[in-house]
């Protein structure tokens, strides 16, 4: 299948009116995202490239929309605007990076690696899992404190798994 362009992607942001600073972040976890599925690739896991490529920078496309109408259902919307652009894979991967989602677990490569590196990137900056929690803890604090609990552990648990496979410690990802 062939995919947007980076250009195009972006394009679509534009078509959002999209702020920089949400354009910082999407560019910050695409890169994360690329680097961790390359290392991942090195030790023998199959991973799609292009749609964890493709999937990471538009993972937050509706975000914009969803700060100015609390009404839209954040990651939905984005699945909803890829379907109709004629991208249903991209929609559901972009989707999966929602906290919550891994509740229900991530059943790919790709979704594990998307929603993990959404969450080391807080705006344009690498940041630890700890970091990165407590920012959304203020931010958006929980309505049930229970089920972000469960949330962060399964991540804490993705991070352990993803790094073991890599041969690094989270804390040396040469992305800053």
């Amino acid at each position: 299948m062939k995919y947007p362009s980076h250009e195009e992607c972006i394009n679509w942001y534009k078509e959002q009116k999209t702020p920089d600073n949400i354009m910082a972040h999407v560019k910050k976890v695409n890169e994360v995202a690329n680097f961790l599925a390359e290392k991942l690739t090195e030790k023998g896991i199959r991973i799609n490239l292009e749609i964890v490529d493709k999937a990471s920078l538009l993972h937050d496309l509706d975000k914009w929309m969803c700060i100015n109408d609390k009404s839209i259902d954040h990651g939905f919307e984005t699945e909803r605007i890829l379907t109709k652009k004629g991208f249903p894979d991209l929609g559901f991967y972009a989707r999966q990076h929602r906290a919550d989602i891994i509740l229900d677990g991530l059943n790919s490569w790709e979704e594990k690696i998307i929603a993990y590196a959404d969450k080391r990137c807080n705006d344009d900056n690498v940041v630890s899992l700890k970091e990165r929690f407590d920012y959304v803890n203020v931010k958006y604090p929980a309505k049930d404190i229970e089920k972000r609990k469960r949330e962060m552990r399964l991540f804490y648990e993705l991070e352990e798994e993803i790094f073991r496979i890599i041969g690094i410690s989270p804390d040396k990802l040469p992305i800053r």
